[in-house]
């Protein structure tokens, strides 16, 4: 396992799997479920993202999160990142 995980291509395999399963088990949901995978951020909605570096993807998962709270005060948001920057970031912002 160890080996499995010590390897970029396939860390970044198993992101985008698990971003595209999430994706697939919220498709008919009435939560906003965005993923950020490989370049790809995408959302079960129409919402429409252009490719994006890894960075790119922190700070728009954080000005999403900001444009929501302001829309629907009280909402309750959850983030699931190994990334330290997006959890300060949101901290931050809160």
């Amino acid at each position: 396992m160890r080996r499995f995980l010590s390897r970029e291509k396939t860390k970044a395999d198993l992101a985008k799997y698990l971003a595209d399963a999430v994706l697939k088990k919220n498709a008919n949901s009435p939560k906003l479920v965005i993923t950020s995978a490989s370049g790809h951020t995408r959302s079960n909605c129409t919402l429409q993202f252009e490719e994006n570096n890894h960075e790119e993807a922190n700070t728009l998962m954080i000005c999403l999160a900001a444009a929501e709270s302001q829309r629907c005060p009280g909402a309750r948001m959850v983030f699931f990142t190994p990334d330290t920057d997006v959890l300060v970031l949101a901290i931050a912002h809160l």
